[in-house]
């Protein structure tokens, strides 16, 4: 199974990649903001900006996978508070953005 995470970063993510890689028969394709932060292992790891719409539909057209769990999300309240829209744009047009990219290659979201 093709499984791509999102946030693969943070530390939902960086678990999840750790915990899915172990099962040989998944491909994984972790996606972060910036560079890679997690170890190194047996998945492929994508620098992805999921609030360009352009960019979250390239990528999953191009890797076509069978299941998406998205992690990406800003998570600090604070800095929600201050940032609203960086917050909205993290944690709302981007989810949408990757359900509406998922939709066409009926692609398991979670």
């Amino acid at each position: 199974m093709k499984i791509l995470i999102t946030g693969a970063n943070g530390l939902l993510g960086q678990k999840l990649v750790n915990l899915l890689t172990l099962n040989t028969k998944n491909q994984i394709i972790a996606t972060g903001k910036g560079v890679q932060r997690i170890p190194l292992g047996d998945y492929s790891y994508l620098d992805v900006d999921l609030t360009k719409k352009d960019e979250v539909d390239q990528l999953i057209s191009r890797i076509k996978p069978d299941s998406i769990i998205h992690c990406a999300a800003m998570t600090q309240v604070d800095i929600c508070e201050t940032n609203r829209e960086a917050c909205w744009e993290t944690n709302v047009a981007a989810t949408d953005h990757l359900l509406k990219a998922a939709q066409p290659i009926n692609a398991y979201f979670q």
